[in-house]
């Protein structure tokens, strides 16, 4: 006797692909939250290595971190080159490193005191967020303007982090100011009611309340928007005014007011901490989920590398835990 097998019938082969269908749709989120959250612990990692770095760094160079500024202000801060890295350009012209590339060392990679980090194939990755997308870009990444190393400092680097430049920058002994570039005077917010002061000048050992003070940070907000022109004040000429700046500070650089479009008001439990960084337009909230409704993001996370070495994934509405000031206030 001659046994035929049954066949799917067209309307079983199309239930089939239905479900397969339905599975995938039901799936497909879950996938993208699980590598969005996967994705949120590596750039975490990649923040607590650079603070890790740093604080190395400072113990080597008694306290001192790399310094963000001009090579000009770092010679006369760093005289006898043993507070800051330095190297020898195409001229043969003691240069510093900018902040990025003198913490290679201290990242593990010491193959050439003279290698930029974008240069640094072992160490290259942990400058960068994997959810950040300007990274996959034709031009990626963002701008380190006091960036003594590249060839170009217009240029963009493959970075995804931004320094405290309350902490990281230089003072100019002959007027005693603090300066972020040249001319981008840089005042820090030092309490209420109290003028602004100077920059710590890269002295690490000299934050207060290291565990509450961010070092490092996600940065850069791309397409570059002028935050002066946000606020709708377009002759200011800061520097670190945009937002495709890869630093971060209490300094209002000139902006009046020195908020977004609808933002709250600055106020004092505001002015020294990563909320007033968060109403000025420079923090991508979209590397963790947030969503952007109207001028303001939803659900926004930010990853931050604080002072003492450690890092924390920091929720939007929790900013103003975290300081940018490093003085007592």
């Amino acid at each position: 006797m001659t046994h035929r097998r049954a066949a799917f019938t067209l309307v079983e082969l199309l239930v089939v692909i239905g479900i397969i269908a339905l599975l995938i749709s039901i799936l497909l989120p879950a996938l993208g939250r699980a590598k969005g959250a996967a994705n949120t612990v590596k750039c975490l990692s990649n923040l607590r290595q650079l603070a890790t770095a740093a604080r190395v760094q400072a113990t080597e160079r008694n306290g001192f971190i790399q310094l963000v500024g001009e090579k000009e202000r770092a010679t006369i801060l760093d005289p006898s080159k043993s507070k800051f890295i330095w190297y020898r350009d195409g001229g043969n012209n003691l240069v510093p490193l900018d902040w990025a590339s003198a913490l290679l060392p201290y990242l593990g990679d010491k193959t050439s005191i003279d290698k930029i980090f974008k240069d640094s194939p072992g160490k290259r990755d942990v400058y960068k967020c994997p959810s950040d997308s300007f990274q996959e870009d034709t031009k990626p990444g963002y701008r380190i303007t006091v960036n003594i190393g590249l060839s170009n400092t217009a240029d963009y680097v493959p970075a995804s982090y931004g320094i405290n430049a309350d902490i990281a920058c230089g003072i100019d002994p002959g007027n005693g100011q603090g300066y972020y570039n040249y001319n981008t005077v840089l005042g820090v917010y030092q309490g209420p009611g109290r003028p602004a002061t100077i920059p710590l000048g890269a002295r690490l050992n000299k934050v207060n309340r290291a565990a509450e003070t961010a070092l490092f940070a996600d940065m850069g907000v791309r397409p570059m928007q002028d935050v002066a022109q946000v606020v709708g004040n377009p002759t200011s000429n800061k520097l670190m005014r945009m937002s495709d700046e890869l630093a971060f500070s209490t300094d209002d650089f000139d902006l009046s007011p020195p908020r977004i479009p609808g933002a709250a008001a600055i106020t004092d439990d505001v002015q020294g901490t990563m909320e007033y960084v968060n109403r000025t337009k420079r923090l991508p909230f979209d590397r963790h989920g947030g969503k952007r409704v109207g001028n303001s993001w939803r659900n926004g996370k930010l990853n931050v590398a604080f002072a003492d070495g450690h890092a924390e994934t920091m929720l939007q509405d929790d900013l103003k835990k975290v300081r940018v000031s490093p003085y007592k206030w």
